[in-house]
């Protein structure tokens, strides 16, 4: 299965592709959770809305409730991967950094692979910043 490489990029004229099935299970989970309910018009229900959590009381009572709607969301949208668990860093809640972002990791597991990770950083800007744990 080939993808669209992201971030993208031009190379020889054409879109970059990936078919690295770690790679495309990235980048399928970090689009289901930053795209927000109502954002694609055809899908309104896709996505996982991570930005309100930027707008929520910070508390693990409110992170458990997006947790379970994210897990359900990942479970419908991203077939063939085996969605752990997600966290969010602990700061967030003792407000300690940034109340104004969020570092979210997702722990995951390809068919046949090891465990892995994948963090981003949610902003209420909407910038997004990725980085990948192995």
């Amino acid at each position: 299965m080939k993808a669209i490489r992201v971030p993208f990029s031009l190379t020889g004229g054409s879109i970059g592709e990936t078919s690295d099935p770690a790679r495309i299970a990235e980048q399928k989970i970090i689009n289901t959770l930053t795209t927000n309910n109502g954002e694609r018009v055809m899908n309104p229900n896709f996505g996982a809305s991570t930005a309100r959590l930027l707008f929520d009381i910070n508390s693990a009572l409110e992170f458990s409730d997006f947790k379970t709607d994210a897990l359900q969301e990942l479970k419908r949208t991203v077939s063939g991967v085996d969605i752990i668990d997600i966290r969010i860093n602990e700061s967030f809640y003792n407000q300690i950094a940034d109340p104004t972002t969020a570092t979210i990791t997702v722990i995951y597991r390809l068919p046949l692979g090891s465990v892995q990770a994948t963090s981003f950083n949610v902003a209420i800007p909407g910038q997004i910043a990725e980085d990948t744990l192995i």
